[in-house]
């Protein structure tokens, strides 16, 4: 995968970043229809001026991608696959759209640096796609409600995310005593 080099996030910033959406947003639950707020809710808000969700045809339009953020348009491309796979709850392309939306999130007027490695060659906290990653799964699987939900099984479940996700998500937490 090819990567950018953006300026540095802790992941702790990149946590509050996403709680400060999530929580301002949420019901309560873990379940969050990311479809909906994309959809409806962020146009509506102003937050992101001229935001759009654009539905490309296939992957191959987007070179085998799941998704694509331009920050500086407040734009999202997707594949019809992915969206409509994300409107059907599928938990990775839920994710897709997370991801993308943290690209809009932090790094709109950034000039990345472009790197013709890949993203293993890039320090994560210097990494678009690791704070992209990051964002998703904080933003997706906040850490407030998952303490009642102890595999990654009842995460992916309860949450609407990949078992990929949960498995992220679960380990981060754990690893930084958060549950």
């Amino acid at each position: 995968m090819i990567d950018f080099f953006v300026p540095s996030l802790r992941r702790t910033d990149i946590r509050q970043i996403a709680h400060s959406f999530r929580l301002s947003l949420d019901s309560g639950i873990a379940y969050f229809d990311i479809v909906e707020f994309l959809d409806i809710v962020v146009p509506k808000s102003g937050l992101f001026p001229g935001f759009t969700i654009e539905i490309s045809g296939t992957e191959e339009d987007l070179g085998n991608v799941h998704g694509l953020a331009k920050p500086d348009e407040n734009k999202i491309i997707l594949p019809s696959r992915t969206y409509d796979g994300a409107r059907a709850g599928v938990g990775r392309d839920r994710m897709t759209l997370a991801h993308e939306f943290g690209h809009i999130c932090l790094h709109k007027n950034i000039d990345p640096a472009f790197a013709r490695t890949t993203s293993r060659d890039i320090p994560a906290y210097s990494s678009a796609e690791w704070q992209a990653k990051a964002f998703a799964a904080e933003f997706m699987i906040p850490h407030v409600y998952i303490a009642q939900y102890a595999s990654m099984e009842s995460v992916a479940d309860k949450f609407g995310v990949s078992i990929a996700a949960a498995r992220y998500q679960l380990n981060q937490y754990r690893k930084e005593g958060l549950i």
